[in-house]
């Protein structure tokens, strides 16, 4: 049977990651996966810093990636680094969403896919935003795999969270925390939804066909080849 979204989803929806040249090694499982079972999907990389050879390397893994390049080198530190790869997912969010007219699903570096997602490509039209809940009440989510409606109210929204995540500068975890905050403060205009169990990402759930492993520590690549 085919699903409803295997026919439409290639014309509504955009991926969206960040890399930045210490991370190309880990980013190779996510390009890899991407094109294995869902090439039809246009991937949008935020390269920051990152080299040409970098984005051959991942252009030929993947024939439907494009590159935004951003070069911003004034960092006093990693760490700084870090928290702009960590922060610029809210401003590339909302270009997505005003030029374009497709839905976003935003992922880190560190995720990687073990099948195919229609059935939650299927789920996400049910919602406008959609993030792994870590708390209900506030809202706190787990900011590594983000979809996000094209409406002008999330628009607005997304606008709403890049302008409280510049706040904090360069600094870890801002997006993950503001995301929270703002959803928290629009949580009754708008449909917010956790990943299913099987989509859930937990690198614990042998069930997820997406895994988020959380960075360096681990680059296991346990995918079928």
């Amino acid at each position: 049977m085919v699903l409803r979204s295997e026919k439409r989803m290639k014309n509504n929806l955009i991926i969206l990651t960040v890399c930045n040249e210490p991370y190309v090694n880990i980013m190779v499982s996510l390009i890899e996966t991407l094109n294995k079972f869902h090439s039809e999907l246009p991937v949008r990389m935020l390269a920051l810093n990152l080299s040409n050879d970098s984005k051959e390397k991942f252009s030929k893994l993947h024939s439907n990636i494009t590159f935004v390049d951003d070069y911003y080198d004034d960092f006093k530190n990693f760490q700084e680094e870090r928290g702009y790869c960590e922060s610029c997912r809210t401003w590339n969010i909302r270009s997505i969403l005003e030029e374009t007219d497709k839905n976003v699903f935003y992922l880190d570096g560190d995720v990687y896919l073990k099948g195919q997602l229609y059935e939650l490509f299927d789920f996400f039209e049910t919602t406008d935003f959609c993030a792994r809940i870590k708390i209900e009440n506030p809202l706190r989510f787990n900011a590594g795999m983000i979809y996000v409606k094209n409406t002008n109210k999330n628009v607005e929204i997304v606008g709403k969270w890049e302008e409280e995540t510049r706040k904090h500068g360069w600094v870890w975890l801002s997006a993950q925390n503001e995301l929270g905050n703002v959803l928290e403060q629009h949580k009754n205009e708008v449909i917010i939804k956790t990943f299913p169990v099987k989509f859930d990402g937990i690198d614990t759930n042998p069930e997820s066909v997406l895994v988020h492993k959380k960075g360096p520590k681990h680059v296991s690549r346990d995918f079928e080849a």
